[in-house]
């Protein structure tokens, strides 16, 4: 008996796993995408699928602001549409400055990752991204970041 509830609660581990084979390759600076749906004034909102999930190489910058009321709007909209319980809105007010190909980008990042970044990555480091697309503002792309990996291969 103890030895199949080891095999269950350790089979079950493995659920929870993070999923990097669901990141496809790309460029934060050149994605091109369109909404479907505008739900208002302020929120674009996207198709969430894997087509979404992208894996990019970035360089880190100690950059960090507050998430801006339209972006916050974006997530919230995107947390209650697609992710459900995956990104409870607690976990979402600060995004990191880094840079796709010298472009600035600002993205929303949780607040599990903050410090793992501050201990793990220095200003200028090149780091990979996995990212997902959760909509837009008018103005800018929105991108929520999962996780990130320092060993660039």
């Amino acid at each position: 008996m103890k030895t199949l509830l080891f095999i269950i609660i350790l089979s079950s581990s493995l659920f929870c796993q993070f999923n990097y084979d669901r990141y496809k390759p790309a460029r934060l600076d050149t994605v091109s995408f369109f909404p479907v749906q505008q739900l208002n004034d302020s929120v674009y909102f996207f198709l969430a699928d894997d087509e979404w999930a992208l894996k990019v190489k970035v360089i880190y910058s100690d950059s960090v602001r507050k998430i801006d009321l339209k972006i916050k709007k974006v997530l919230t909209t995107w947390i209650e549409e697609v992710a459900k319980s995956q990104y409870p809105d607690s976990l979402l007010h600060t995004e990191i400055l880094f840079y796709d190909h010298n472009k600035p980008i600002w993205i929303p990042v949780q607040e599990s990752l903050i410090q793992f970044l501050k201990d793990e990555v220095s200003k200028g480091d090149i780091i990979t991204l996995y990212v997902v697309i959760a909509g837009a503002t008018k103005d800018r792309q929105v991108f929520l970041l999962n996780e990130f990996d320092t060993t660039n291969e």
